[in-house]
Formats: structure tokens, C-alpha cells, sequence
């Protein structure tokens, strides 16, 4: 890095049984084209036909954008059981790949990996989530953004760290994520969390303050998940969504 030019090997998968095996997956899980999610539009350009799995492997799963509004999204979409598994079974394996847990990776923060070998969650990690929050918090403050209540839902609230700093605040907070590691981390940290897909969230409680953190790209339906959100809103509250 540090404008020095170096060559990164890109391995390029050639099919999905190479990216089940990647997985530890022993299912043929089909994949279906769908309109976007946006509009509606059926017609889509590719974008790129493989994407990074970490270690700088490229598995075939295409990123396409539609042709009438510009969103871009994975298309064709596997069967909703593949992304359930994915995120109970896969996702934590996944991520242990990324090469922002490599210390000479600009994406790196502190030299450190945020999550143990086996896909857990680690103490140091928890810390990076309690500093983001702390930071999104003081932007709330410095531009005077009013919530009406203190009371936050976190949608894919990973280690808890969001949860664990709001509620240092006063906020009464719940959280839920599927993949089970990263849940039973937050658990284990006594906060209130759900181990369950974004999709199937089923409150009754209302929330001043609803917070989708990195998390909406991972949605098998994000439609379905901001409906919700929406209908967990108190009058005049707010949703805030950081993505990629």
C-alpha cells in the first residue's frame, strides 16, 4: 500500500460447486432471476459476474444493475433456505477470510483481527463496535437530531457493541442478528438480542431510534425488513441506514 504497486493473485472460481465446496456446503441450492427491488424493473446490465469471498477468491455470483432506476443488487438470488444456512452455518467461516483481518490491510484497525478463528467474535472487536458507536452517537449530538423516545432497535446488531454503548446512554435497547456466533457474543454480554433473520422480526414494541448498521446488503428481502421498520416506528422517529 503506500503507493507502492503490488500484484494481487485473483483466484477466479469457475462454478457453483466450487463455491460450495469453498463453503462446506453440500446442497444444490437453485438460483432465480427477480425484478428489482426497487422498481420493479425486470431488465438488468451486468456488472460484475463473480464476487469477492475473501482471500482474494471470487466466487460466480453475480452483481447486476437495473436498467431503469440504476440499483445495484445480486441477481440471480439463491432459494431463501441457501441465505439461512449462510448465515448460521457460513458467515462466520466467511469472514474470518476477509483481508481486513490481515494487520497490513488499510481496512485493518489496530493491527488486530476482530474475530477469532472460528468465526467468533472477539473482546477487541466488541471495543472497535463500542468506538463506531460512540462516534454515530456524537454526530446525533452535534447536529442536534431529536429521537422522540430512548428506545433503540438494532437490525443485524452483530457483537452488541451499538447495543451495549446506547444502553450505557440511557436507551433501552434490543437487537437481533442471524448469524448465531455473533449473537451468542452479545448474549453472553447480558443485552437483549434475537437470533433470528431480519425478515422474521415479529415486535409489538415501538422504537424512537431504529439503527440497520452494514447490515441491509445482507437481506435476502430488504423490502420486508424496512417494512417492518417502519411499522416499529414511533411518530416522528427515525430510521438510519449505513451501507456499503
Amino acid at each position: 500500500y503506500d503507493r507502492v504497486k503490488k500484484k494481487i493473485l485473483l483466484t477466479r472460481l469457475k462454478n457453483l460447486d466450487e463455491y460450495y465446496q469453498l463453503l462446506g456446503c453440500n446442497v444444490q441450492y437453485k438460483r432465480t432471476l427477480i425484478k428489482c427491488e426497487v422498481c420493479q424493473g425486470a431488465k438488468f446490465n451486468m456488472v460484475c459476474s463473480h464476487t469477492d469471498t475473501g482471500r482474494n477468491i471470487l466466487a460466480p455470483v453475480p452483481v447486476q444493475i437495473c436498467e431503469k432506476c440504476g440499483f445495484l443488487m445480486q441477481n440471480p438470488r439463491f432459494e431463501d433456505d441457501f441465505y439461512r444456512r449462510y448465515y448460521s452455518d457460513f458467515y462466520p467461516y466467511m469472514r474470518t477470510r476477509s483481508e481486513s483481518n490481515n494487520k497490513n490491510d488499510p481496512n485493518n484497525v489496530g493491527g488486530k483481527s476482530q474475530m477469532n478463528v472460528d468465526g467468533t467474535p472477539n473482546d477487541f472487536g466488541f471495543e472497535v463496535a463500542l468506538e463506531r458507536a460512540k462516534n454515530f452517537y456524537k454526530y446525533f449530538q452535534k447536529m442536534d437530531i431529536s429521537i422522540p423516545s430512548k428506545k433503540l432497535l438494532d437490525v443485524g446488531c452483530g457483537c452488541g457493541g451499538y447495543l451495549e454503548y446506547f444502553n450505557s446512554v440511557g436507551f433501552i435497547s434490543k437487537g437481533n442478528d442471524p448469524d448465531d456466533k455473533s449473537a451468542n457474543f452479545a448474549l453472553s454480554k447480558g443485552l437483549d438480542v434475537d437470533m433470528i433473520p431480519a425478515e422474521d422480526m415479529n415486535y409489538k414494541e415501538k422504537y424512537g431510534l431504529v439503527i440497520i448498521v452494514g447490515s441491509l446488503e445482507h437481506c435476502r428481502d430488504p423490502n420486508i425488513v424496512l417494512k417492518k421498520c417502519w411499522e416499529y416506528l414511533e411518530d416522528f422517529g427515525l430510521i438510519i441506514i449505513k451501507v456499503r
